[in-house]
């Protein structure tokens, strides 16, 4: 099917400033565009309480932002930011993290890891699996009880996958939540040419964001591609959400696929009509809206169990 009505609007629009993808900027002005682009989504729901909290981590700690949407929340929710490892603020997602917070009744604390290229992998992924054991570690503290779920959009999905994995066996993780997750580094798929040049998410920035933030790791590396791990067996239930029209809809899947062979119950969810990013949409789009409704759900049930 053809791109969404609204989304092809969006998309005109940014066509029509002349943007042709982060790559084509400075790190700086891709910044700032990113933030400056998120703002069109506007505010989230009110909650209960917001506050910022510090987690300790290697070298030093990095800030969060903890999303109370009641007094008793059914849960805590770990979120990590997309933004290809080098883009994003806790700010340019907090209205898709409050909306999922108020649709679930759960908490959220959304990690602001830090970034490359001044932080270059590994450091985003040892910040994200400090930060789903500290709030493991503060469940009382944070809203939280029982098990608690990862959620991620993008890099930040595969920074929640990632720690999802390298914390089997130690951690109770419900569920990870994982839209159009980042989960390998082969860029001969046939989705790079069909999706690669006249969307969002081009394979020109698949290239500027991995130099930034891997440009001397093996491709091979699972903490980076965690498609390629050797072993998936415990990881987490998933829920993972694919876009039509997105260049990681092919690696997504293929990951949806590897967990399930390994035994681990996922549901796959293939949204038309909308390009990588989507989620933050929800609030403009039909089909974005019910896409966190669904991921919504899904929390909802594996928080409660």
């Amino acid at each position: 099917m053809p791109l969404h009505p609204v989304v092809q609007a969006i998309w005109d629009r940014v066509q029509s400033t002349g943007f042709k993808g982060y790559a084509s900027i400075e790190l700086a002005a891709a910044r700032a565009h990113f933030s400056q682009a998120s703002k069109v989504f506007g505010p989230g729901p009110e909650m209960y309480g917001v506050r910022e909290i510090s987690i300790p981590v290697d070298g030093g700690a990095i800030g969060a932002r903890l999303y109370l949407p009641s007094e008793s929340p059914a849960g805590l929710c770990v979120y990590f930011h997309g933004g290809g490892w080098t883009l994003g603020t806790l700010d340019d997602f907090d209205t898709l993290v409050r909306t999922l917070a108020a649709r679930i009744g759960a908490a959220f604390l959304s990690v602001d890891y830090r970034l490359a290229p001044e932080h270059p992998f590994p450091v985003p992924v040892n910040d994200a699996i400090a930060a789903v054991r500290f709030a493991a570690a503060h469940l009382d503290t944070l809203g939280g009880s029982g098990p608690l779920a990862v959620v991620g959009d993008s890099a930040g999905a595969n920074l929640a996958t990632v720690a999802a994995l390298e914390l089997r066996g130690e951690i109770d993780i419900a569920l990870q939540v994982l839209f159009n997750p980042a989960v390998d580094t082969d860029n001969t798929r046939p989705g790079f040419a069909a999706y690669g040049s006249d969307y969002l998410l081009k394979a020109a920035d698949i290239e500027w964001f991995f130099s930034h933030y891997a440009p001397k790791v093996d491709p091979a590396e699972p903490r980076l591609a965690p498609l390629r791990t050797a072993d998936l067996t415990g990881a987490p239930d998933a829920w993972i959400g694919v876009a039509e029209f997105d260049i990681l809809t092919e690696e997504a899947t293929a990951y949806a696929a590897a967990l399930k062979a390994a035994g681990t119950p996922v549901k796959l969810n293939r949204y038309d009509g909308v390009m990588h990013g989507f989620a933050r949409q929800h609030g403009i789009v039909d089909v974005a809206d019910r896409a966190v409704s669904d991921a919504a759900e899904a929390l909802r049930t594996a928080l409660a169990r």
